[in-house]
């Protein structure tokens, strides 16, 4: 009979060999033959990601160390990009996937590193703001990125081989600060040292009007490590970093609370189905220009990222608005990027990028045509 179901599966189909197993039991048999549909994500390493749980979930196998309480010992027979069959006992649907969507973005972070746009002229939390993450994880990759961009010396002339651990705490903060707030009568107001700092490191010729931001970070760094000696106090610096870090974290703590979580929208697509019919499409500068669906989130990778920032789109026109992605590709770009990254792919140097654009579908008597457009990034 096995040799029968794999002979079935690479003649007809996954989908035709679960029918010809289960038409081998008797009609008065409760048939152990289980066949699970789902819709196949346009994200392939989410999709990966996805049927990865629910095979684990049904053969009882421990999900890289994460443990689920969904336990079938089921027997997996095969799967495909969107079905997965298994003999064992029947699992209810809803409770398959309630359970796939509280421990997806477990396996999703224990396999992946995630960044954010840590960069010397800007700081955008970019994809955690559309992660269900607790804050302390958000904060801790945050604290990272800038510690490395400070640590290559990037927009200054000073490289670091340490990053204190302590002043690692504060990164966050301090960046949402300089960056984004701008508000540093609130931060820094009773303070001494660092208005006074940063009001030095403005006017320094060292640094201009691009530069002088990461250039602060690093010359508080610079003498809360003691390697600059000029009066500004170590001790009474990390007190006034410790004010400022409580001040600002309630805006950084608001700013990375996501307004729409990515791994619920994932399960909601691939157990719920396609997208609404054409009529109920969202206005091309209203949808994501990678999918189609409805989309609020500004595309801002700059030039370090697939796809350029700025570059064409049919979504938006040249030099337009920014085009729009939505969490779940945001996401599957994360994860596209971090696993070129373990590979030592540069995504900002070692990969171009094609867009093929399908202006019109023709049926014709033998096959399809189309007539295409393609830009290269």
């Amino acid at each position: 009979m096995a040799d029968g179901f794999v002979s079935k599966v690479g003649h007809d189909g996954l989908a035709a060999a679960v029918d010809w197993l289960g038409s081998s039991y008797a009609a008065d048999d409760k048939s152990p033959v289980q066949y699970l549909r789902f819709t196949d994500l346009e994200q392939p390493i989410l999709n990966d990601h996805l049927l990865t749980v629910v095979k684990s979930l049904i053969t009882g196998r421990q999900l890289d160390g994460i443990s689920v309480d969904e336990d079938t010992k089921g027997i997996l027979l095969g799967s495909t990009t969107n079905s997965v069959a298994y003999l064992g006992v029947p699992i209810d649907r809803s409770t398959l996937r309630s359970t796939v969507e509280s421990v997806l973005m477990d396996r999703i972070t224990d396999t992946a590193d995630f960044d954010c746009k840590t960069e010397w002229r800007s700081f955008d939390p970019d994809v955690l703001t559309e992660l269900a993450l607790g804050f302390q994880q958000k904060h801790e990759i945050i604290a990272q990125g800038y510690a490395e961009t400070l640590a290559r010396g990037s927009g200054t002339d000073h490289e670091f081989e340490r990053i204190p651990d302590d002043f690692k705490l504060v990164l966050p903060e301090l960046a949402h600060l300089i960056f984004n707030l701008k508000d540093f009568d609130m931060a820094f107001e009773g303070l001494s040292q660092l208005p006074q700092l940063q009001e030095q490191v403005r006017e320094s010729d060292a640094y201009n009007n691009q530069t002088w931001k990461i250039g602060f970070l690093a010359e508080i760094l610079r003498r809360v490590t003691g390697s600059v000696d000029d009066g500004y106090g170590p001790e009474t610096l990390d007190q006034e970093l410790e004010t400022v870090r409580k001040r600002v974290q309630p805006a950084l703590a608001e700013l990375l609370e996501p307004e729409a979580d990515a791994s619920a929208e994932v399960v909601e697509r691939f157990f719920a189905g396609r997208q609404a019919p054409a009529e109920a499409l969202p206005a091309s500068d209203e949808m994501c220009f990678l999918c189609g669906r409805p989309a609020t989130t500004d595309y801002q990778k700059g030039n370090d990222g697939f796809y350029g920032t700025s570059k064409f789109s049919r979504r938006v026109p040249p030099e337009g608005e920014y085009k729009r992605v939505c969490p779940v590709c945001n996401l599957e770009h994360a994860l596209l990027r971090d696993s070129c990254e373990r590979r030592g792919v540069r995504v900002g140097d070692d990969t171009e990028i094609a867009y093929v654009y399908y202006d019109e579908l023709r049926s014709g008597s033998s096959s399809t045509t189309s007539s295409l457009k393609a830009s290269r990034l």
